[in-house]
């Protein structure tokens, strides 16, 4: 099962790099993959979960190296990662709008932040131990917004920042009620 949704996600990077979003069809995918139409649709509902994926690969692998301190470590991660997974199909950002790769970051990067803060987990699987304030929630959103159009900027190589000092730039941008140690001691 997961190696039919590797290839689904291989296929469709494969056909990223060759033409536009709106070229990429259902049936391209299945075709590049070697599979049927309804197995594509028992792993992802549309090409857009399949785009959305590749971003979420990168969040629940950077969760993973048990390296995170706080959102500094996890925007040098998602940085350094993101440059190797997703330049090659950095033409996805092309696509404007709802359904696109920059919303999904946007609303995907917001409630994992929010999950990370909330619940020490970027899933928000955990037991909530403290809760954004509405202003802290408002100035999350701005900062989300900006790190998204960063994000994408980064991946299409319009910054010449290593990926240490874009996350330290990054971090300085943050609220002050959020910024530190996602874990602190106990």
């Amino acid at each position: 099962m997961k190696d039919t949704k590797e290839r689904i996600v291989n296929a469709f990077n494969t056909l990223a790099v060759k033409m536009p979003f709106h070229m990429i069809t259902t049936d391209r995918i299945c075709d590049q993959a070697g599979i049927c139409r309804a197995t594509f649709y028992r792993h992802f509902p549309d090409k857009y979960a399949v785009m959305n994926y590749n971003f979420n690969l990168l969040l629940t692998q950077a969760e993973q190296t048990g390296t995170i301190r706080d959102l500094r470590d996890l925007f040098e991660i998602l940085l350094i990662d993101g440059s190797a997974r997703l330049s090659p199909i950095s033409g996805l950002f092309n696509n404007k709008g709802m359904n696109s790769l920059h919303e999904y970051i946007y609303e995907y990067s917001y409630e994992c932040a929010k999950n990370l803060y909330e619940t020490g987990s970027l899933q928000g699987k955990e037991r909530p131990f403290r809760f954004l304030t509405e202003k802290e929630q408002l100035q999350l959103r701005l900062f989300c917004h900006g790190v998204s159009q960063f994000y994408e900027d980064w991946i299409r190589g319009y910054y010449s920042l290593s990926a240490h000092e874009a996350a330290e730039a990054m971090y300085e941008l943050l609220p002050e009620a959020i910024k530190g140690d996602l874990f602190p001691a106990a």
